[in-house]
């Protein structure tokens, strides 16, 4: 007795494959390439970048407190992110979309929001009324508009290697 056993995977492995690559790769938000090493209008001793980690992380050293822009915009507006991360995936297994172009619209999503907390002004702690006096205002992280205009996002490899260009991936 013979037996023919056939295998159709419908496409089933090429899935698999591209639900692999979004495991390789994490859509970045912040002040990411360029931007980053660009010099600070207020500090030509210092770097957008450096500038922003100082406020996201703070530095005792430099007397800066921390003032997340970054984690704490993730942390609030984490419901919105996991919908988005299901979409995500879904238009990668129904679309047919590719995981690279289905990050960066990821990553772009989420850049006007820590944005939006940027600009709002109230990023706590509130500047000392020291500072207030100085700057004229009590906005905190608006000195020149520096930070919010630098934050942008791009795909990476999960292994920190430099962002993949998705200017090429149609996401205008």
């Amino acid at each position: 007795m013979n037996v023919k056993v056939t295998w159709k995977d419908a496409g089933f492995n090429a899935l698999q494959f591209e639900l692999s690559k979004l495991g390789m790769m994490a859509a970045r938000v912040g002040i990411l390439g360029s931007e980053a090493e660009r010099t600070h209008p207020l500090r030509n001793d210092l770097s957008v970048g450096d500038v922003g980690l100082m406020n996201e992380l703070g530095s005792a050293r430099a007397g800066v407190p921390r003032r997340s822009f970054l984690l704490s915009t993730l942390r609030q507006k984490r419901a919105e992110v996991a919908k988005a991360l299901i979409v995500v995936a879904r238009s990668v297994i129904f679309s047919k979309v590719q995981p690279t172009r289905a990050l960066a619209i990821l990553g772009r999503a989420f850049v006007p929001y820590v944005v939006e907390k940027i600009l709002s002004g109230s990023i706590s702690p509130r500047n000392a009324p020291m500072t207030v006096e100085l700057k004229g205002h009590g906005q905190t992280l608006q000195d020149t508009m520096t930070l919010s205009h630098s934050i942008s996002s791009d795909v990476a490899l999960n292994d920190g290697s430099t962002g993949i260009n998705t200017a090429n991936e149609g996401i205008d």
